[in-house]
C-alpha cells in the first residue's frame, strides 16, 4: 500500500539542496521502474505500462532542470525516451480495444443492441494476435534494466541545477509551450496538434507534481486540473488512433453501416472532448509564462523561509538547554 509519504517522495523538499533533490526524485523513479520490472508476481504488462509512467516523469523533471543541464539534456531525454519506446509495443497491443469500450460505453443507450458485437470481437482476436506476436518480452524487460542501470550511473555524473531561478526558467519553458499548444489548439482541426498540446499538459502536470510542497492545497488544484486536461487530451488522442485504423483496416470494423456509426460517434465525442480541454485550457493558460514563473518563485522563497523556522527554533531552544545546564 502506498502511503503518503511515497505519494509526497516525488516532489522537492524546500529545506533541502535543489540539486540533490532533483537528483534523488529522479534515482527514486530509477529504483521503482526496477522493482516493478523485476517482480515476477507483478501482471507483466500492468509493469511495463507502470514503468513507461516513471520514465515519463525523469523526462519530466529533467526539463525543469534543463535551463542548467546544458547539452547533458538532450542526450538524457533521448536516452529515457528511447527506454519507454522499447516497451510502447505492449501498450499498442490493447489500446484500440480499450478506446472502442470506452466510446461505447460513452454512448451507451444511444446505440442498438448488439450492432458491435461482433466489432468487438475483431477487435479483441485482433489484441490478443498483436499480444502473441510480442514473444521478446522478457528480452525487452531485461534490455531495460541495463539502460536502468546506465541510466543510474548517468544520473550520478550529472550536474543538476541548484538554485529555483533556474528551475523557475525551465518551468516557464514548458508552460510557455502549453500555453502556445492553447492558442493553437483553439482554431486547430488536426488532431496532431491536440496531441501535441496534451505532451505539454504532462510535462505541466509533471512540474506541478514537483513543486507541489511549496504551498499544497492550491498547488494540488492546478495540478488536478493540468491532470484532467492530459487526461482528456490522452482520450481525444486514442479516439484518432481509432478513427485512423477505422480508415485503413474499415474490414475490422464491420459492414458499411457500422462504420458509419462509429465515424459519427467519434466526431461526436472528438468534438466533446475537444471543447472540455479548451475550457481547462482557459483557465490553466491565463497567466503568462513570466508571472506564473514568478509566482512560483514566491512560493518557493516562501517555503524555504518557513522550512527554516522549526530548524532556528530547535537550534534556540537546544542552546538555551545548554546553558541553563552549565549555569
Amino acid at each position: 500500500m502506498r502511503t503518503h509519504m511515497d505519494a509526497m517522495s516525488f516532489s522537492l523538499d524546500p529545506s533541502a539542496s535543489i540539486a540533490e533533490e532533483l537528483k534523488r526524485t529522479a534515482a527514486e523513479q530509477i529504483e521503482r521502474a526496477r522493482a516493478e520490472l523485476s517482480d515476477e508476481a507483478e501482471d507483466r504488462h500492468e509493469a511495463v505500462h507502470l514503468a513507461r509512467k516513471r520514465f515519463k516523469k525523469i523526462r519530466g523533471l529533467l526539463r525543469l532542470a534543463r535551463p542548467g543541464l546544458g547539452e547533458d539534456y538532450a542526450i538524457e531525454n533521448a536516452r529515457w525516451r528511447d527506454i519507454a519506446r522499447e516497451l510502447s509495443v505492449i501498450r499498442d497491443a490493447t489500446a484500440l480495444l480499450e478506446t472502442h469500450d470506452a466510446l461505447t460505453s460513452h454512448f451507451g443507450d444511444r446505440i442498438e443492441d448488439g450492432i458491435l458485437y461482433s466489432t468487438r470481437q475483431r477487435l479483441d482476436e485482433r489484441r490478443a494476435e498483436m499480444t502473441d506476436k510480442v514473444t521478446d518480452l522478457d528480452a525487452r524487460i531485461e534490455a531495460t534494466m541495463k539502460a536502468l542501470d546506465a541510466g543510474e550511473k548517468r544520473l550520478d555524473e550529472l550536474s543538476f541545477p541548484d538554485d529555483f531561478e533556474t528551475v523557475a526558467e525551465g518551468f516557464a519553458k514548458t508552460y510557455k509551450r502549453l500555453d502556445k499548444g492553447y492558442r493553437k489548439a483553439q482554431t486547430a482541426e488536426d488532431s496532431a496538434v491536440f496531441h501535441d498540446w496534451r505532451k505539454r499538459a504532462k510535462y505541466h502536470w509533471v512540474h506541478l507534481k514537483l513543486l507541489r510542497r511549496i504551498w499544497p492545497e492550491p498547488m494540488k488544484a492546478r495540478r488536478d486540473e493540468a491532470k484532467a486536461l492530459a487526461d482528456i487530451l490522452g482520450d481525444e488522442h486514442d479516439l484518432a488512433v481509432y478513427r485512423g485504423t477505422l480508415i485503413e483496416e474499415p474490414k475490422l470494423f464491420g459492414k458499411k453501416k457500422v462504420q458509419e456509426l462509429l465515424l459519427a460517434l467519434l466526431d461526436r465525442r472528438q468534438s466533446e472532448l475537444r471543447s472540455a480541454a479548451l475550457d481547462i485550457g482557459a483557465k490553466l493558460c491565463a497567466e503568462s509564462p513570466d508571472a506564473l514563473a514568478a509566482r512560483m518563485t514566491s512560493y518557493w522563497e516562501a517555503a524555504v523561509e518557513e522550512a527554516q523556522k522549526p530548524r532556528a527554533h530547535l537550534a534556540t531552544s537546544a542552546a538555551e538547554d545548554e546553558r541553563a545546564e552549565n549555569s
